[in-house]
């Protein structure tokens, strides 16, 4: 018997093979009759490869030769498409093969849901993207059913009560593990819930993966949450063809039909039931059970102890603990110098504590007593292992600060000291990462955690002048004067400064005024070669140039005078060096097929985030003139920016948006007595063509062109349009010595910017697409243009798209 199928299945597999192979003559035949001649002539095949082809297809009865002409039989028909079903669903398992990969051959799941499905698979340290589906699902049911593991986003806790109290149809099985972490952590929201007049909660044993089914108007679909072995959110499916809902729908009511209904047990609860029905081992496996998918710090908090509250571990503050280290392996060295190191990557000795010349009122501190410095490079001078020093303040009590530029290594700082901390076992740890979770709301709940901690505990919070994080700053300012609670931030120095970042307190700006500022030095000639060395270190790649021609390059190209052998920091060093640094090192030991986000990258897309979603227009627009300046190399004018404005009174607002991109693209300049003939001193230039790639990955290249071509336009309307000039000059209340420029040579101007700018375009040929094509552009040539650089722009541009291939 067994022979017998195993022959027929070679038999079909043979058969269908013939059928894709030919598919192109079937397809051809269904459509009308046709004669061999007619098959070469149209299907560019030889009359050989017709002769066999139709050969073939006749003895399999997929087609016929009648009335002096091939034609495809019914059973071609149903053939082909089957074929083509059977492609199309292969397709979608490999499109999904990456989802399904944490998953054993027990507990994959049926077929149909990888038909048609749209796959999310986490990508990055925050799984609430690849939730969004899910979510959506929820905010309109009227009828839920729904298996639980895990809960992977401590909102959907509050989105399943919203639907249950508002008189949806919800069924909810939880595992066993679920339902106790939710009883504790959530009383409240659980009892809710389960009082909802059509809501009925069971526990039972759950598939290893969350099956979610929502209905809305009739019209049904179902969502599975894939989990890593390790608890966190892997990818989401979701899917709303018929078959997988009645195969989520089975899936459900077999569960349900061996299940406990807690439904009375939780509508009970209250909240002295945090804990009561288990042991502390108990409560620290239900946390994780609750936040392990929520993101790695939401799962290291409820790892880190039983007692530390869910929601701050949602709000992204966790507790360093052994286990913490243990589950996480740092990553490959080569990509995480091309990523913002994260803890297990410090653990690991991949970070480089900074130093800088000791001053004469500095101890000198040596690294010698530093086991991670101790083989670095040094110069002969004394110098201060800034680590080290904030270790020793933090652990007198003295609250500290540490600024500088986007890009400078604040958090790598912030990271070196608390795993110090934690790995000498001078006190607990508490740290909050920036841009990882939610906002900071539960300033009571942080306030009671903290105070619960045993011995000298330290808390970090990066960027905490953000407005999701700057809740902190007011339990730091209730707990100052704790001996044995001290904080640190990390800040860019001019958000710390503004008072537009930081709530509007008197206390907490008296508390600020207490905190110790430690502002992070330049990069100087001995600190990029221990940046290299260690770089050489961990990648086990050689760099190919030496650290004093790495640093003179970066300042080079940041056009800072600095030759190759000069490498004392000046005040025309560029901001960011250190994010340069490491730009320029992640290219010696990964291949640039490779695209991990780099910092340089993430810097970008942040700022870019900001200006893109802003509610004015104006500000993606400012951000693109300036970017696109500066990566041009014209330099950012203020007067050059001003040019959008099509009318006095929108000076204020390009003024308003220039200053929001302080501190972030643009810095105080460096002839502040003379402003009027200086720039704005700018991040480097590669930033800004990260920027303006970004603006083309967005917007794609017609809108992203008409961006950049009204933009460059305004600017170039500045030749020929006085009226724009007198506006300009009336805002900024008097001449300024770029529009004397122009008006003394408009055509000399134009010439000039014009070649800046599609010189870019040949230098970097990815954004030549900004700037249209030869036969098409949005840019607007004033008179004053000359008819040769008229010429030569149309060349320029046709030489940049050769340039791209």
């Amino acid at each position: 018997m067994e022979d017998a199928d195993r022959e027929e299945r070679t038999a079909v597999g043979e058969y269908m093979d013939l059928v894709g192979r030919r598919a192109d003559f079937l397809a051809y035949l269904a459509e009308e009759p046709a004669e061999k001649r007619d098959l070469i002539d149209e299907l560019d095949h030889s009359r050989s490869t017709v002769d066999r082809a139709t050969n073939d297809l006749q003895e399999a009865d997929l087609v016929r030769y009648t009335g002096g002409a091939y034609e495809t039989t019914a059973v071609g028909v149903v053939a082909l498409e089957q074929y083509r079903t059977h492609i199309d669903r292969s397709g979608d398992v490999r499109a999904a093969r990456e989802a399904l990969d944490p998953l054993s051959p027990e507990e994959c799941l049926d077929p149909a849901m990888v038909v048609d499905a749209s796959v999310t698979v986490v990508d990055g340290p925050r799984p609430y993207g690849a939730l969004e589906p899910l979510r959506s699902a929820l905010a309109g049911a009227t009828r839920i059913r729904a298996l639980l593991p895990d809960i992977a986003d401590s909102r959907l806790v509050d989105a399943y009560r919203e639907r249950a109290v508002d008189g949806a149809d919800v069924e909810l099985v939880f595992g066993p593990d679920l339902r106790k972490g939710l009883a504790r952590q959530f009383p409240g929201t659980c009892r809710a819930t389960a009082r909802a007049e059509h809501c009925t909660v069971y526990e039972a044993p759950v598939p290893p993966f969350g099956v979610v089914v929502t209905e809305e108007d009739g019209v049904a679909s179902v969502s599975v949450v894939v989990y890593t072995d390790c608890g966190s959110v892997h990818a989401l499916l979701h899917v709303g063809t018929r078959d997988a809902v009645g195969w989520a729908e089975n899936v459900h009511e077999s569960v349900v039909a061996e299940a406990e209904d807690v439904t009375a047990h939780l509508g009970a609860l209250d909240g002295a039931d945090r804990g009561a029905d288990s042991t502390r081992e108990e409560s620290a496996d239900a946390t994780d059970s609750v936040v392990g998918a929520a993101g790695e710090q939401s799962e290291a908090a409820g790892a880190a102890t039983a007692s530390w509250p869910t929601q701050l571990a949602t709000e992204g503050f966790l507790r360093l603990s052994e286990r913490y280290f243990d589950r996480r392996t740092p990553g490959d060295p080569a990509t995480c110098w091309r990523t913002v190191l994260d803890l297990p990557e410090v653990a690991a000795g991949y970070a480089v504590d900074r130093t800088r010349p000791a001053d004469d009122g500095d101890d000198g501190r040596l690294e010698t007593g530093d086991a991670e410095a101790t083989s670095e490079p040094r110069d002969e001078a004394r110098r201060t292992n800034l680590t080290e020093t904030l270790i020793e303040r933090l652990h007198a009590g003295e609250d500290s600060v540490v600024l500088g530029p986007p890009g400078a290594g604040k958090s790598t700082v912030c990271k070196s000291v608390a795993h110090r901390w934690y790995e000498r076992d001078l006190g607990p740890v508490v740290y909050r990462e920036s841009g990882q979770a939610d906002a900071v709301e539960s300033v009571a709940e942080l306030r009671s955690a903290l105070r619960d901690l045993p011995g000298h505990a330290l808390v970090v919070v990066e960027d905490v002048t953000r407005a999701e994080a700057n809740a902190t700053l007011e339990v730091a300012r209730e707990l100052d004067g704790d001996p044995i609670l001290t904080f640190l931030f990390d800040a860019r120095e001019s958000e710390w400064d503004g008072a537009d970042s930081l709530p509007l307190d008197a206390r907490i700006e008296r508390y600020r005024a207490t905190v110790e500022r430690v502002r992070l030095p330049d990069l100087d000639a001995t600190e990029c070669a221990r940046f290299v060395d260690r770089f050489e270190r961990v990648t086990e790649v050689e760099v190919p140039v030496s650290p004093a021609d790495l640093l003179a390059e970066i300042r080079r190209d940041g056009n800072a005078s600095v030759s190759a052998p000069e490498f004392e920091p000046d005040a025309t060093a560029r901001r960011g060096e250190v994010l340069l640094l490491f730009h320029r090192l992640s290219r010696y030991a990964v291949a640039p097929a490779d695209d991990a986000p780099t910092a340089l990258v993430e810097n970008v897309e942040a700022t870019y985030r900001r200006l893109a979603t802003a509610d004015d227009p104006r500000a993606l627009e400012v951000g693109v003139l300036v970017n696109l300046l500066n990566a041009a190399g014209v330099g950012v004018y203020p007067e050059y920016v001003h040019a959008l404005a099509d009318d006095r009174a929108e000076h204020e607002t390009i003024e308003r948006h220039l200053e929001a991109l302080q501190g972030s693209v643009l810095f105080s300049s460096p002839a502040e007595v003379t402003p009027a003939l200086a720039p704005y001193e700018a991040i480097h230039e590669t930033w800004s063509q990260q920027f303006l790639d970004r603006l083309l990955d967005d917007r794609g290249s017609r809108r992203a062109h008409g961006i950049v071509g009204d933009c460059l336009s305004a600017l170039l309307s500045l030749a020929d349009d006085g009226d724009r000039r007198r506006s300009i000059e009336w805002y900024f209340e008097g001449s300024r010595d770029r529009l004397d420029r122009v008006v003394a040579d408009p055509e000399g101007w134009t010439g000039d910017v014009l070649r800046s700018v599609f010189e870019l375009g040949r230098r970097r040929p990815g954004l030549a697409p900004l700037l249209g094509t030869t036969e098409h552009s949005r840019v607007d040539l004033p008179e004053s243009c000359s008819r040769p650089i008229e010429l030569h722009c149309t060349r320029w541009l046709g030489q940049a798209y050769v340039n791209a291939g």
